[in-house]
């Protein structure tokens, strides 16, 4: 079991560095091109679709993992109610999305496309739920390998988008494909590997327990999504498409290391499912341990940053 945790850790981490360090180039090389002022609009479309996309992703993950790991019997009613939920999520987003943008700038029809080709991607949060599947059964590498693909497809892509000289817009709609792409690449992984997704059944039992268990979640993270976008959003809003551009610029690398703690997390999910049920006093044990590695990781995180903050910003 600990072998082939670590080995899912390794495909999680190995999955972030490599969107870090090619979002870093692919990332700064498109601010460049754009322009703040491009830029700062686009980003600005990115928060604003992000506040809304928290209620398609409707993050019950880690409660959807548990409930498969403690009853495997229960695999097919379990993803098919966790797929529903997120599917009905996601068009209520989508829909919600659109007016609040034209409430926002209703004459400013680049924002309007750029929000609406941008919500299209909510659309595809549906496809979490093999992603759940694999993470239940500590085999998160084909969902890794799938969105892998996707990122690097699209990162040359929008590499020919600046080569090209195109408009932000299709860089929007380059975003939007990536996260298509990466749902149908999971698709036809599962369908390869496991057959049809056919007996996943909308069960109401099933789905009542996972929003009992997990509406804390759901609510922390829309709480976290507010929390780490309404700034953008604001400043998009007060000031301009510039000074959004180069907050944005910030921000993204400071918040570069925020991956390490959710993959921690979600690697070791079904380990302590197990542990808790075999060993109390060991999983407590387990679970001080693994919240004194977050706090000292958050604290070499922000020593790094904080430090070489205004090189890497001007850079």
């Amino acid at each position: 079991m600990r072998k082939q945790l670590f080995a899912n850790l390794n495909w999680l981490f190995a999955d972030r560095i490599l969107r870090i360090f090619g979002s870093l180039v692919i990332g700064i090389w498109v601010a460049r091109y754009l322009g703040p002022a491009d830029f700062g609009l686009f980003s600005f479309a990115l928060s604003f679709v992000a506040l809304f996309g928290m209620v398609g992703r409707l993050s019950i993950d880690p409660v959807a993992v548990r409930e498969l790991t403690k009853y495997p019997e229960k695999e097919k009613e379990i993803l098919g109610s966790v797929l529903r939920l997120k599917l009905w999520g996601s068009l209520a987003a989508t829909v919600l999305v659109l007016p609040a943008a034209w409430l926002a700038q209703p004459d400013n029809p680049l924002f309007l496309a750029l929000v609406a080709i941008t919500a299209i991607g909510i659309l595809f949060n549906a496809a979490d739920a093999i992603d759940i599947f694999y993470q239940a059964r500590v085999l998160s590498k084909y969902a890794v390998q799938a969105r892998a693909y996707a990122f690097l497809a699209i990162s040359l892509a929008k590499v020919g988008l600046i080569l090209g000289g195109f408009s932000v817009i299709w860089f929007a709609l380059a975003g939007t494909i990536e996260i298509a792409l990466g749902a149908g690449l999971m698709i036809w992984a599962y369908h390869r590997r496991e057959g049809s997704a056919e007996g996943w059944g909308w069960r109401t039992g099933a789905t009542v327990q996972l929003l009992k268990d997990g509406w804390p979640l759901v609510a922390s993270s829309l709480l976290i999504i507010i929390h780490t976008r309404i700034d953008q959003v604001m400043i998009g809003q007060m000031m301009d498409d510039v000074q959004v551009g180069l907050y944005s610029a910030a921000i993204g690398i400071s918040e570069a290391w925020l991956f390490v703690p959710g993959l921690i997390v979600q690697a070791v999910m079904p380990y302590f499912v197990h542990l808790r049920e075999r060993d109390p006093a060991s999983y407590h044990r387990r679970l001080m341990q693994l919240y004194s590695a977050m706090f000292w990781i958050g604290v070499a995180a922000g020593i790094s940053e904080v430090m070489p903050g205004k090189q890497f910003i001007l850079l």
